[in-house]
């Protein structure tokens, strides 16, 4: 196959440019820890308590799970089931269901679950405090910066992360490794009118790899402002299953059904209370998760 001369000049000028780019960013980089790179995110990432909210109170309802719930066969009738939240600064918790029948216990912690593990989404956690024990480690790529980190003791659950941020220091990818598998989260974030030229979260996809087979997770997020802080007030969930494609052959045709057939639905926040010191009376009397 031939090339033109002046196709070939741009294709060796676009070689260039890309390789002098990334030769760049690594005599930047070569000067930056790794801690710098993650506390830059963190500044970066929209934060309420940043802006005043120091005790928090919402009610959390999940579309449709009154219909869910009462086509059981052993619950009977359930009617307006919704949860009470209290967040307390700087990160202590609690987690009250309201509308079902005492007893249920199991039922009553999977379902506290759901809301527990986006609790992060109402208010991100900052990354440095998640990562101060690990060793970590930075490259630079094509699309940023890598920043890889281990666990010296092995004894935590999560042993391995790898954080992928663009030229902006924007968190794209967030990859942790236990010993059940992988668990993988692209990130969407932008500014926002309300958020002080800071990054908030727009979209979340969770792509959790066991052998072959993964469970994908993805959430988009609408948000309200109260007071003068923004918090989200929708996320819809979608749920679907996907095979690996570079090891399952038919994995590509498989993954878009799947796709398309996922399960969705909604949380809905909603009756925000803001410092009004309820969330920490009811954390005290009861105790928090933290």
């Amino acid at each position: 196959m031939k090339i033109r001369s002046k196709s070939l000049i741009v294709l060796l000028l676009s070689t260039l440019i890309s390789t002098s780019i990334i030769l760049s960013l690594s005599a930047v980089y070569a000067t930056t820890a790794p801690v710098d790179v993650i506390r830059a995110f963190d500044l970066k990432q929209y934060h309420p308590e940043n802006y005043g909210l120091k005790d928090l109170v919402f009610e959390a309802r999940i579309k449709g799970l009154d219909k869910v719930l009462s086509d059981s066969k052993y619950l009977g009738k359930v009617h307006k089931v919704y949860f009470k939240v209290y967040w307390v600064f700087p990160g202590r918790s609690k987690i009250e269901i309201h509308g079902l029948a005492s007893g249920f216990k199991k039922l009553r912690t999977e379902l506290k679950t759901i809301i527990a593990s986006r609790l992060w989404m109402v208010i991100p956690q900052k990354l440095m405090g998640q990562f101060r024990s690990f060793q970590l480690d930075q490259k630079v790529n094509s699309n940023g910066i890598v920043i890889t980190g281990e666990d010296p003791t092995n004894l935590k659950q999560v042993n391995k992360i790898r954080l992928q941020f663009d030229n902006d220091n924007r968190l794209l990818e967030y990859k942790s490794f236990s010993p059940f598998g992988i668990q993988t989260t692209y990130l969407q974030m932008s500014d926002k009118s309300w958020s002080h030229n800071k990054l908030v979260t727009e979209k979340v996809k969770v792509v959790n790899q066991i052998g072959a087979r993964q469970n994908v997770s993805e959430t988009k997020l609408e948000y309200v402002v109260q007071g003068r802080v923004g918090l989200p007030q929708k996320l819809k969930i979608t749920n679907w299953n996907e095979m690996d494609e570079s090891r399952i052959k038919g994995a590509k045709e498989f993954n878009k059904k799947s796709r398309k057939s996922g399960a969705t639905f909604e949380l809905l926040f909603s009756k925000f209370e803001i410092n009004t010191k309820k969330a920490l009376q009811i954390v005290k009397e009861t105790g928090s998760k933290k």
